[in-house]
């Protein structure tokens, strides 16, 4: 996880593709992904091209220092679900 002061963001470089970043605001309660608009992963389908994320709900948990991401996964013929992705700080 890397920090910019002077875009007061975050961020998981390279998170599913190499050059696909995961930028987020968090302000020690609140987590807003990608300003909740939805972005490129990385990831091609083979017949439906690039492969969007859309933030839904997300969070930090300070007790277990963790951050949950929500997302939906989708393409031009529509979604393929929902998942969590979940990062521990250490």
């Amino acid at each position: 996880m890397e920090y910019s002061e002077i875009l007061d963001q975050y961020r998981f470089a390279s998170c599913w593709m190499e050059g696909y970043d995961v930028l987020f605001a968090w302000n020690g309660a609140k987590v807003v992904v990608n300003g909740s608009q939805k972005f490129a992963s990385g990831y091609v389908h083979s017949s439906y091209g690039m492969v969007s994320v859309t933030p839904g709900s997300c969070s930090y948990d300070a007790s277990s220092k963790t951050f949950s991401f929500v997302y939906e996964w989708t393409v031009s013929a529509g979604t393929f679900g929902e998942s969590l992705d979940t990062f521990t700080i250490k």
